[in-house]
């Protein structure tokens, strides 16, 4: 993971221009910012819409504990349905060719065999030491 992370902020770093790569921070913050108030307001609106359908639900004649079983059932569908598009873009992000970006940058594939055996030897510690 840490690997891919210097990958791209080795291509980051060879842009020419600092100035274009501030422009280009700049627009990706500025996407993740509108990404971050649209996602609030999505759960804003479905939050309404759930309310709205228990209230209907109720409002028709439907016990209150069935009302809520219904919207907890409709509830545990949707997280569901985000959970598995969540892992299948886990699942895409891992798979990612490094090859190509390798191609670009013929020593971005030391530094990131670098990086990752230094990980490995941190997270994984020898647990018999000599003495």
């Amino acid at each position: 993971m840490l690997g891919k992370l210097l990958s791209i902020a080795t291509v980051g770093s060879t842009f020419a221009n600092v100035a274009l790569l501030r422009r280009f921070l700049s627009g990706v913050t500025g996407v993740v910012a509108l990404v971050v108030v649209s996602a609030i307001m999505g759960c804003v609106i479905l939050v309404a819409g759930l309310a709205a359908a228990y209230f209907g639900l109720i409002h028709y004649g439907l016990d209150p504990y069935a009302a809520a079983l219904t919207i907890a059932v409709f509830m545990l569908l949707i997280m569901g349905l985000l959970i598995g598009l969540t892992a299948v873009r886990l699942r895409h992000l891992r798979e990612l060719p490094y090859h190509d970006m390798y191609q670009e940058l013929p020593s971005l594939s030391r530094v990131a065999g670098i990086t990752d055996a230094f990980l490995d030897g941190l997270l994984n510690p020898v647990s018999s030491r000599r003495k």
